[in-house]
C-alpha cells in the first residue's frame, strides 16, 4: 500500500502530526506497535503529569499537554495532572475525532529508502511512502 506519509508511532507526536496532515488532506497512515498511547499505558498508576493540564483556550492558548490547538486533556479528562492511562484515553479520543487511519499491533520490521520512496516492512504487510515520520519515541526501540 502506498501513501504520501507513514507515521510510525501513535503517541502524542504521531497523533498530533496526523491531525495536521488530516487537516491538510495529505494521505497518510499511522503504524503503531501496540495501541494508541501505549507508552503511557505502561506508567505506574500513581504516576502523573508534572506539567498541569489547564486551558487557556479562552485566551487563544492551547492546553500545555494538548496535541492539537483545538483539544484539551483538561476538558476531556476533567483533571489537571492526568495519569498515563488517562492521557492515553485523551490521545484515543483525538484519534477518533479526526478519524485517523491507525494500524495497531503493527511491528515495524524494516525500513529502507530507495531513490523516491521509503519501503516499510511490518508484521501486517508492506507499505511505501514518500515520507516517513518517526514518532515512536527515543526509548521505545533501543536497537
Amino acid at each position: 500500500m502506498q501513501k504520501k506519509v507513514i507515521i510510525i508511532g501513535a503517541g502524542p507526536s504521531g497523533i498530533g502530526v496526523a491531525a495536521v496532515l488530516k487537516k491538510m488532506r495529505i494521505p497518510f497512515i499511522i503504524l503503531e506497535r501496540k495501541d494508541v498511547g501505549a507508552s503511557f499505558l505502561g506508567w505506574p498508576e500513581e504516576m502523573r503529569f508534572i506539567s498541569p493540564s489547564f486551558t487557556g483556550n479562552f485566551f487563544g492558548m492551547p492546553d500545555l499537554n494538548a496535541v492539537t490547538p483545538d483539544s484539551s486533556p483538561a476538558y476531556t479528562l476533567k483533571t489537571e495532572h492526568p495519569t498515563g492511562s488517562e492521557y492515553a484515553t485523551y490521545l484515543s479520543a483525538v484519534a477518533k475525532y479526526y478519524k485517523l487511519p491507525i494500524k495497531t499491533n503493527c511491528d515495524v520490521l524494516g525500513l529502507k529508502k530507495t531513490t523516491n520512496l521509503f519501503h516499510v516492512e511490518t508484521s501486517r504487510g508492506f507499505y511505501k511512502a514518500s515520507y516517513v515520520i518517526w514518532a515512536a519515541g527515543e526509548f521505545q526501540y533501543p536497537n
